[in-house]
Formats: structure tokens, C-alpha cells, sequence
């Protein structure tokens, strides 16, 4: 695994977290992937 840097991970979280709140289908669709 490549290392991340910290500040960065945490702005694609809050990017990622923001999506999902605006389309919650698409964050259905990519945690459905996962579990």
C-alpha cells in the first residue's frame, strides 16, 4: 500500500463523504461494492 499523506486523506474523505450527501445513490452504489 502507498504511503498518503494525512491532510490529503482527510480532504478526499470530506470529498468523498460531501458526494455522498449531495447523491446518496452513488454512495449506496460504492459502499454496496465494498460490504
Amino acid at each position: 500500500m502507498s504511503v498518503i499523506n494525512e491532510a490529503e486523506a482527510r480532504d478526499t474523505l470530506d470529498a468523498l463523504q460531501n458526494m455522498f450527501d449531495v447523491e446518496p445513490d452513488v454512495g449506496a452504489l460504492l459502499y454496496g461494492e465494498e460490504k
